[in-house]
């Protein structure tokens, strides 16, 4: 899905002033997420120490809690813009839902198998449902 799908209905068919700005200034915040994410990527995984009990294996909880919160945030989203969606007459909330979706489907992912591997190491076993590994 292009911005210019996404954006169109703030235009309405004319040169919107926000569209433009829109559209110049996205690559550059996207470059800037970008670097920032790698940033923190290299500062989780590189720089910061082992954790006492877990060893090297709590690095993968830079990357497993992140994915997890972003994938519930977008969640949200898509429950926020569907309930709007629902009730108002235009597809303009459908069309972030068409752009979202794969995003949180890519961070869910992410957080399960993150997740499936901390737990296999940890607890040197796969998930299951037992509360006796829980708490």
């Amino acid at each position: 899905m292009t911005l210019g799908l996404i954006l169109e209905p703030i235009g309405r068919g004319r040169t919107s002033a926000l569209f433009d700005l829109a559209v110049r200034i996205l690559p550059w915040l996207g470059a800037g997420a970008g670097i920032f994410c790698a940033a923190g990527f290299a500062i989780g995984l590189l720089v910061a120490r082992a954790d006492a009990q877990q060893g090297e294996l709590c690095r993968i909880l830079f990357v497993h809690l992140p994915a997890a919160w972003v994938s519930s945030l977008i969640g949200l989203a898509l429950l926020a813009l569907a309930a709007v969606g629902v009730r108002g007459a235009n597809s303009y909330p459908f069309r972030l839902i068409d752009s979202l979706a794969p995003t949180g489907a890519m961070f869910s992912l992410l957080a399960l198998w993150s997740g499936c591997l901390w737990v296999k190491h940890s607890w040197s076993t796969w998930w299951v449902w037992n509360a006796q590994l829980t708490f």
